[in-house]
């Protein structure tokens, strides 16, 4: 039991961590052109999380300003993938079943093991 408090109190930080764009440093650009968002992160977090973005960020080793292009994911839905990735959850009552398959597609497009 104890253990489970400190990984919910250790998700909530991260989450706010997430929410207060404090101490961010790199944008990830998403979507195509008539759709497109631009999210911010932290690297730290997105490497722990996904082999893509492991490659993705060593790739740009010798830049402060890391810019990450995902022109094949809607931003609605890299939304959903990015407060997975800082909290570890997705609450799958708020999403329909094509939103779901498009989760699913995402995350195996970003590596992200746990969703595969």
């Amino acid at each position: 039991m104890e253990l489970e408090i400190l990984k919910t109190a250790h998700s909530n930080k991260l989450f706010r961590l997430y929410e207060t764009s404090t101490f961010y440093d790199v944008s990830l650009i998403v979507g195509e052109q008539t759709v497109q968002k631009t999210f911010s992160a932290h690297k730290a977090i997105l490497a722990a999380q996904s082999q893509f973005f492991v490659i993705a960020l060593s790739s740009n080793n010798d830049t402060d300003n890391h810019n990450i292009n995902l022109p094949n994911i809607t931003p609605r839905i890299f939304d959903i993938l990015l407060r997975y990735l800082y909290c570890g959850i997705i609450e799958l009552e708020e999403h329909y079943e094509p939103t779901i398959l498009d989760i699913l597609d995402a995350a195996k497009k970003l590596e992200i093991e746990e969703l595969q």
